[in-house]
């Protein structure tokens, strides 16, 4: 630590403790980290609700060819969901009762299992809409399994028809993929996913605002001839 030497100051008759200007760079550094570490505890990272039509992705016509789901779509990576013009597809077809938002929909391609996974932190699973794709009449059997990493958190199975899209409150926190397999291994139709992803964009702009104030505190208190309030508290003159 800096050693405190005497000093005078005007009007009093006796010397005070006056803090050595002379501080390591280190114990001012060590308070910049302590602040900042305050504010990263108090402040945490915020989510947000995202709600996916793929209806901004550029479809396949009726009943293909059909393009994949790109990766990055809705902050997420995608294996075997393709994107499909449902209202392009003759209306005894699922895909085109289970268009909710005009007019694109995700099915599961040659009716396999398709996922989705995360691209930074873990997510949320909150809802969609899922249709059996095909013309056929008989109930589809949809399993939604949850993962973090490697350990299946959740595990439901949904009854989907071909006539009417069915709303599924998944409710899923804290996954890292999402897999959908289908019983009897044919298509369905996806519609209206929402999502709920970390964003942690505000804590890191709360971040750097303060690291502006404190520098903008140090030049203020340079060109004015006194030590800035921040500058001040680093190192130690307000004691």
């Amino acid at each position: 630590m800096g050693q405190a030497i005497l000093g005078w100051r005007k009007g009093l008759d006796a010397p005070f403790l006056r803090p050595n200007p002379a501080r390591t760079s280190l114990e001012k550094a060590s308070r910049i980290i302590l602040l900042t570490s305050a504010l990263l505890i108090v402040v945490p990272a915020t989510t947000a609700a995202s709600l996916l039509t793929f209806d901004d992705i550029a479809a396949g016509g009726g009943l293909g060819p059909n393009p994949p789901v790109p990766n990055g779509y809705g902050e997420l990576n995608w294996n075997g969901f393709f994107v499909l013009n449902g209202l392009d597809v003759p209306p005894s077809y699922g895909y085109n009762a289970g268009v909710v938002s005009p007019s694109n929909v995700v099915f599961n391609i040659y009716g396999g299992s398709a996922s989705f996974s995360a691209t930074s932190g873990p997510f949320g699973l909150n809802s969609a809409y899922l249709t059996a794709a095909l013309n056929l009449d008989t109930p589809l059997n949809i399993e939604a399994l949850g993962y973090l990493g490697t350990t299946l958190l959740y595990s439901n199975v949904y009854t989907v028809y071909r006539t009417a899209p069915t709303f599924v409150n998944f409710n899923y926190s804290g996954i890292t993929q999402a897999i959908f397999v289908s019983s009897p291994a044919q298509q369905f139709a996806m519609d209206n996913l929402t999502i709920t992803v970390p964003e942690p964009e505000p804590m890191l702009l709360l971040v750097y605002g303060v690291g502006v104030m404190v520098r903008w505190s140090v030049l203020r208190g340079g060109r004015s001839g006194k030590r800035g309030l921040a500058r001040r508290w680093m190192t130690g003159e307000d004691r």
